[in-house]
């Protein structure tokens, strides 16, 4: 809430405002006040009315994400590490320098996390995910419309280990989101942030993974999958690529 007031000659509207409990919000602003903020018992008073609403809307903002919590980081079933490993291992030390696996080394290895590549089916939507490790900021996820996508710009990007909470906020942030997770011809929103998870999975447990890109990733309204897949492996030094490098 925000209260304001224009000191007259009559008093000041704003002499009887104090301090209110901790659960609301609330702002004053005093027109005509020299100071572009300044405490009154209590509770912040601003020169400009714009400013006020500017401050507001992001406590509100923080409310929210506070509200949201960080999420969890959920136990994924059918991951198959060993196999995972063994199938980048053997490719590496055929070629040191690292490269695309094949189709199949490919698919194996998404297979591996849950993940298994189907046909298109009518009323399936295309959209694109990708995880690539950059050299800065570790592991980043990018989700977004496929063709339309690139033609629009709508793609959202988190930086990995995802969260629960991160990746439906990938979703979320998608310009497209409203029209294609709501209303009664829904897409599975739950199926996409989950691959998501996997495809971020696939980075952090198999550091030799630098690039996953699913392109098509097929979302309907009973769940999501990818359409093809290509994999880039390399050899890297054994560190922790969560920890930035800023």
């Amino acid at each position: 809430m925000i209260a304001a007031g224009v000191p007259t000659g009559v008093g000041d509207p704003l002499a009887g405002l104090v301090a209110v409990p901790e659960s609301k919000t609330v702002l004053a602003v005093r027109l005509g006040q020299l100071e572009s903020v300044v405490p009154h018992h209590g509770i912040p008073c601003y020169a400009d009315v714009e400013e006020a609403a500017a401050v507001l809307a992001k406590l509100s903002e923080r409310t929210h994400w506070l509200e949201a919590g960080e999420g969890g980081r959920p136990d994924l079933s059918g991951i198959d590490l060993a196999t995972a490993t063994r199938l980048v291992g053997e490719y590496l030390s055929a070629h040191p320098g690292g490269g695309w696996l094949s189709r199949k080394d490919s698919e194996d290895l998404l297979a591996c996390f849950g993940i298994r590549l189907t046909r298109r089916r009518f009323g399936d939507r295309e959209l694109l995910i990708r995880g690539q490790v950059d050299d800065v900021f570790g592991p980043v996820v990018v989700v977004g419309l496929g063709i339309d996508g690139a033609l629009l710009d709508d793609r959202s990007t988190g930086l990995g280990p995802l969260s629960t909470t991160d990746a439906e906020a990938l979703v979320d942030s998608l310009y497209a989101s409203k029209a294609l997770f709501g209303g009664s011809n829904a897409l599975d929103r739950a199926a996409l942030a989950e691959l998501l998870l996997r495809t971020d999975r696939i980075m952090e447990l198999v550091p030799e993974v630098v690039d996953v890109d699913l392109d098509p990733v097929l979302v309907s309204r009973e769940g999501a999958t990818a359409g093809a897949v290509r994999i880039l492996v390399r050899q890297r030094p054994w560190t922790d690529h969560h920890l930035r490098r800023l």
